[in-house]
C-alpha cells in the first residue's frame, strides 16, 4: 500500500528506463524505415543484393552515397515513371523513380560452374 522512499526511487528508475528503452525502438524503427536504415539492416543480415526506389533528383544521389559508404556497390539502375495524378487520358502527372539494385560488397562473386 505504502512505499518507502527507496521503493519509490525504484519504481521510478524502472519508469525511467522502460521509457528509455520504448524511445530507443522508436527511434530504431525510424531509421529502418529510412533507405540508408534498411541498407544498415540488410547489410547486417548479410544480404546479398539490396534494392531500392527513390525519386529521382533533388538528395537521391546523397542517399546513393550513404548506401555505398555502407559496402554495397550499385549493380544496376532503371527509371520508370510513376503516375500520381490521372485527370483524363490525356492529362497526366507523376514523377520519375529510380530503382536501384546494389551488392554487398563482402560477399564474394559467384563463380560461374563448368
Amino acid at each position: 500500500m505504502f512505499k518507502n522512499p527507496e521503493e519509490r526511487q525504484a519504481q521510478r528508475r524502472e519508469r525511467e528506463a522502460r521509457r528509455a528503452r520504448s524511445e530507443a525502438a522508436r527511434a530504431q524503427a525510424r531509421m529502418l524505415a529510412t533507405p540508408v536504415g534498411a541498407a544498415t539492416a540488410a547489410k547486417n543480415a548479410g544480404q546479398t543484393f539490396f534494392e531500392v526506389q527513390l525519386e529521382a533528383g533533388g538528395a537521391s544521389a546523397v542517399v546513393l552515397g550513404q548506401i555505398e559508404a555502407l559496402g554495397w556497390r550499385l549493380e544496376h539502375a532503371g527509371y520508370l515513371y510513376k503516375v500520381t495524378h490521372s485527370f483524363s487520358s490525356s492529362e497526366v502527372r507523376g514523377l520519375i523513380v529510380g530503382v536501384y539494385l546494389f551488392r554487398n560488397t563482402a560477399t564474394p562473386p559467384l563463380l560461374p560452374a563448368g
